[in-house]
C-alpha cells in the first residue's frame, strides 16, 4: 500500500495494486470540502479507479462501493460520535 496525505488540500490518496477485492491497480483519494455556509460541516469525497479482475465491471464497482460506502459510513459514526 502506498499513501499520501497532502494536508493544505484536505485529501488522503492510497494505492494498492493486489487489494483485497476483484480489482488490480486500485488508486483511491479522499477528500474533505468545506461546505459553504456551514462552518462545522464539511463534505467528504471519496473516489477511486482500478481493473475489474475475473469479474465484470458493474461486479467490480458494487464491490468496491461496499466497501467504500462502509468506510463513509464508520467515519459518520466516528465523527458523530
Amino acid at each position: 500500500m502506498v499513501e499520501r496525505l497532502d494536508e493544505r488540500a484536505r485529501t488522503y490518496s492510497y494505492s494498492a495494486p493486489e487489494p483485497p477485492l476483484p480489482v488490480q491497480d486500485y488508486r483511491a483519494t479522499i477528500a474533505v470540502h468545506e461546505v459553504p455556509g456551514e462552518p462545522d460541516s464539511s463534505r467528504v469525497e471519496w473516489s477511486g479507479s482500478f481493473t475489474p479482475v475475473g469479474v465484470t465491471e458493474e461486479e467490480a464497482i458494487a464491490a468496491v462501493h461496499r466497501v467504500l460506502s462502509g468506510g463513509l459510513e464508520a467515519l459518520r459514526r466516528t465523527l458523530s460520535a
